[in-house]
Formats: structure tokens, sequence, C-alpha cells
């Protein structure tokens, strides 16, 4: 985060700064907004996968919950990648705490309604690996978002045993 700094937030929203600071106090607070808006998005991606296989296998619903994981690590990579490290150093607010919480909630409720053993862990566990061979695969530059997919699936698929 020590290379973000106010002048290029506010050149990037085509804004001065003066009406940056109108808004925003520091950079700590705007990159906490931002943190916000990943996770809401996230959520967005998350509840539009469950809603679309409602009543569905586990199967189908792993791999709408891969594809929604993917498309939000590389709708845009650079910025997730940076405002996820962003929220490591950052103490998360209570909205932004609760906006992770949610995430997870919503994960664990599609592994107790399909009798996943551990829901909790699991949650965890697969949104760790899902997150991390993504963003693997990004930094290593590739663009084939089917072939990934297919990867973190088999992982996925793997670690549930189905």
């Amino acid at each position: 985060m020590a290379a973000l700094n106010t002048n290029l937030i506010a050149e990037k929203a085509g804004v001065s700064v003066g009406t940056l600071y109108q808004y925003f106090p520091n950079k700590e607070t705007i990159a906490a907004e931002l943190v916000r808006r990943l996770r809401a998005e996230m959520r967005a991606d998350i509840l539009q996968a469950v809603a679309a296989t409602q009543g569905s296998n586990i199967h189908d619903t792993a791999l709408a919950m891969v594809r929604a994981s993917i498309k939000h690590h590389t709708r845009a990579p650079g910025l997730v990648r940076v405002l996820e490290a962003a929220e490591a150093e950052l103490p998360l607010d209570e909205e932004a705490r609760h906006a992770k919480a949610q995430v997870h909630k919503d994960l664990v409720a599609v592994l107790v309604a399909h009798d996943i053993d551990r829901p909790e862990i699991a949650s965890v566990d697969l949104a760790a690996m899902a997150e991390g061979m993504v963003h693997a695969a990004i930094q290593r530059g590739e663009e084939d978002i089917d072939d990934i997919t297919a990867r973190v699936f088999r992982a996925v698929c793997g670690y549930l045993n189905i």
C-alpha cells in the first residue's frame, strides 16, 4: 500500500486532491472503502451462483461457485490483489468485517445444505485454495480462464471428495 498515494488516486479518479479529501481523510479510508466494495461484489457473485444452482447437486453448485470466485478475481486482477493485500494491513471497520463474515456464512450455508462435513473449516479451506490457485495463475500471466477454472474445480472436487 506504500505506492498508493492520494495524488495518484485523485488523478486516476479525475478529481482534485482537495475534492478527494472532502470525502476521504487519507489513503487508508479510501482503501477501506474499496475493500468494502470488493467484498460486496464477491458476495453478489457468490449469491448469484447460489441462486442459479438452487436445488442442484453439489457438483453443479461447486462449479458455479468456482466460476463466481474466478469471475471475481479476474474482473480486475491487479486491483483485487492490491486490495486484498491492503485488507491484510488495514484494521477492518465493522462494515468490512461484516461483509467478509457474510461471504463466509454464505459458503458455509451452501456446504451445510449439501451435507459437507465440517462446513466451517471447509469454507475457509476452499476459499483459501481457490484464491491461492487463481492468484498464482494470474501472477504467472495466465489468461485461459477455462483452464484455470478446470484446475480449481478439480482441486475443489478432490477436497470435497465428489
